[in-house]
């Protein structure tokens, strides 16, 4: 098969840690903060711990969301792709994992 400049080839992936994005509405992102924590839970009840990595400075003016990046050091049973819904933790945030840019 013929590839065209700028094609992409393949995606390059990390599983640890892994990372989700959830968008959050924006009524709710304002009690959201780099660092709190959060449970994700898997669509067979499976629930892994996670913390807010970054937090974006702006609201999508399409959807009314806020992106919420997710830190999950142990993501257990979870891979790229999965669904997940994402819970308050009931205890002290996790530490994030954050890098360059997630200052936020």
């Amino acid at each position: 098969s013929y590839v065209e400049e700028g094609d992409p080839l393949f995606r390059v992936t990390a599983l640890r840690p892994l990372r989700a994005l959830v968008r959050v509405p924006e009524a709710e992102a304002a009690s959201i903060a780099r660092g709190l924590g959060v449970v994700l839970e898997a669509v067979d009840g499976t629930r892994v711990r996670g913390a807010v990595a970054r937090v974006a400075p702006a609201v999508d003016p399409a959807s009314g969301t806020v992106d919420v990046l997710v830190d999950v050091p142990d993501p257990g049973p979870l891979r790229p792709g999965s669904s997940v819904r994402v819970l308050p933790a009931e205890d002290p945030p996790a530490s994030s994992t954050g890098g360059p840019g997630d200052g936020g």
